[in-house]
């Protein structure tokens, strides 16, 4: 890395021009790179015509993975949801003037691109799938889950939870400050009803023997629970909440 992108780098990250969080907002998604305890939450604003119009992050880590959220953000006002679905690895390097990067180090520069576009996807994970190389244009496969409408944004209040039976898959989704989250209303320690438990930040906790789960990824954070509950993918539109059940 020359001295010039060197400094570029320390310039986002000690004065970015996209720090700060929206509220309220069209979309909204964090993660974080368990590696390192990197933390990233994206905000965008969508105009009329569905283009990014505003776009914040938030979040702590190291240099690489803050100023490459700044400037990842600055890259997408003006772009379509369909537009940011393409975005690569490749994109994300440039915007850094980097050409390689370690295994690690690599992690940290894409978190804000995995972030970003399991927000455009309307995912309820982050999969490492949506930073993997791709041919350019080429954008994830969702046709795999159909998308149901099930309440409209201010029939779930902030803090509150419904509950929903779609097929055969028992659901209960989340409004955490005014962000949707769907997992199976299953604790699969023994295979109980979850959905019902207290919620500690984004972990709601079983009833009965207190296992934890991730509201937002279904993972399983605390024993006895070892397997994690299933995630569902919302989607918010018009103000409907849609929910990707797997076909």
């Amino acid at each position: 890395m020359d001295d010039l992108y060197r400094e570029i780098i320390i310039e986002h990250y000690k004065n970015p021009g996209y720090r700060g969080m929206l509220d309220p907002h069209d979309i909204s998604f964090e993660d974080e790179n368990p590696l390192c305890g990197d933390h990233i939450r994206i905000d965008l604003r969508l105009d009329k015509d569905g283009k990014v119009s505003e776009a914040a992050f938030s979040g702590h880590g190291c240099a690489i993975s803050q100023a490459s959220a700044d400037l990842l953000l600055e890259s997408v006002i003006g772009k379509t949801l369909d537009e940011i679905k393409t975005i690569g690895r490749q994109d994300v390097l440039d915007n850094l003037g980097i050409e390689q990067l370690g295994p690690v180090r690599m992690k940290c520069a894409l978190l804000s691109l995995k972030v970003l576009k399991a927000g455009a996807y309307g995912f309820g994970e982050a999969s490492d799938q949506l930073v993997e190389e791709k041919k350019k244009g080429e954008a994830i496969d969702t046709t795999a889950y159909k998308y149901y409408e099930i309440a409209g944004v201010d029939e779930i209040p902030n803090g509150e939870r419904i509950f929903l039976e779609i097929g055969s898959n028992q659901i209960v989704v989340f409004n955490l400050a005014g962000n949707f989250f769907a997992i199976g209303d299953v604790c699969t320690h023994d295979d109980g009803p979850l959905g019902d438990g207290e919620l500690d930040g984004y972990e709601v906790i079983c009833p009965r023997h207190g296992a934890r789960f991730d509201v937002r990824n279904g993972k399983a954070t605390a024993l006895p629970a070892i397997i994690d509950t299933p995630s569902y993918p919302v989607r918010v539109s018009n103000g409907k909440i849609k929910i990707g059940i797997p076909e």
